[in-house]
């Protein structure tokens, strides 16, 4: 998944995860138990989509100023992004495992872009930096699953 696309699926998650996917959360919600867990995380889930949904449309713009500035002229961009990033870990998460598990992984995308970038503006093969992106990509796709997943 491109970088420019990543408000765009930020907000569909979201969304899928603070209306309950549509339907199923995919528990078992037979017991009250369960149900009050169901609510407790999604709570947790809608305090830090309040949290983060500034940060990661600002961190998507600076991707995409990213995207199209010259190697030359990144560094300004890439202090920005990092931050945004700094920024991002230092936020005070809902306790939840679920939660905390997934902005580790918001927080590991964030590192993997800054240093696809950072290897691009020194000038590194293709390969490496794709190679990079790649791993920025799977964090944000780990991101996404553990928002989505009870």
């Amino acid at each position: 998944m491109g970088r420019a696309g990543c408000v765009a699926l930020v907000t569909v998650v979201l969304t899928l995860v603070l209306s309950g996917c549509g339907g199923s959360t995919g528990a078992d919600v037979s017991s009250t138990g369960d149900a009050d867990d169901v609510a407790e995380q999604l709570a947790q889930t809608a305090e830090y989509h309040e949290l983060i949904l500034l940060r990661v449309s600002e961190w998507d713009d600076l991707v995409k100023v990213a995207n199209s500035t010259g190697r030359i002229a990144l560094a300004g961009v890439i202090t920005q992004l990092q931050e945004v990033k700094r920024e991002v870990a230092a936020l005070e998460i809902p306790d939840g495992l679920q939660v905390r598990r997934a902005h580790g992984y918001l927080v590991d995308h964030m590192d993997y872009t800054i240093d696809a970038f950072l290897l691009f503006m020194g000038g590194e093969p293709d390969s490496t930096v794709t190679a990079k992106f790649k791993q920025a990509d799977a964090a944000l796709n780990n991101w996404t699953r553990a928002l989505t997943t009870n």
